[in-house]
Parts: structure tokens; sequence; C-alpha cells
């Protein structure tokens, strides 16, 4: 999901390769660049969402898809 919703804010998934393997390493190693520095006209509070949700260890992420759908209406609200 967070993938998904950085890939449309920011116009191009960036873990995507011409290679499948390049593609599998980006996944495990590559962290994506925050919403705000890619888009200025993103909201703090919103890059911190999505950037939470990509986070590379599980239990620094949001531990359901309601935690982080509570966190993006929190951003929404603002």
């Amino acid at each position: 999901t967070a993938v998904v919703l950085h890939e449309v804010l920011v116009g191009r998934n960036e873990f995507r390769t011409q290679e499948p393997g390049a593609t599998i390493q980006r996944v495990l190693h590559h962290t994506p660049r925050r919403l705000d520095v890619v888009r200025p006209d993103i909201p703090t509070a919103l890059a911190d969402v999505v950037s939470r949700a990509l986070l590379k260890q599980p239990e620094d992420r949001f531990q359901t898809a309601a935690e982080l759908a509570k966190a993006l209406r929190r951003v929404r609200a603002m």
C-alpha cells in the first residue's frame, strides 16, 4: 500500500529496474526519497506517514492497514 501511494504521488516506482534481481535488491535495501523532498507541495505530515509506512523493519511500520488509514485521515484533516 505504501509503495503504491509513494509511486502515485511521485510519479514513478523507485524500486523497479530493468532486471528482476536488481529490483529485488532495491526492495530490500533502497529507501525511497521522502515525498516532501521530491515534491515540495506535499505536506510534511503526509511525507512522515508515508516514510513510516515504507520503513524496512516491520516493527517500525504501521502494524495494521487500519492504523495507516487512521494516520492518513489525521493528515487529511489538517
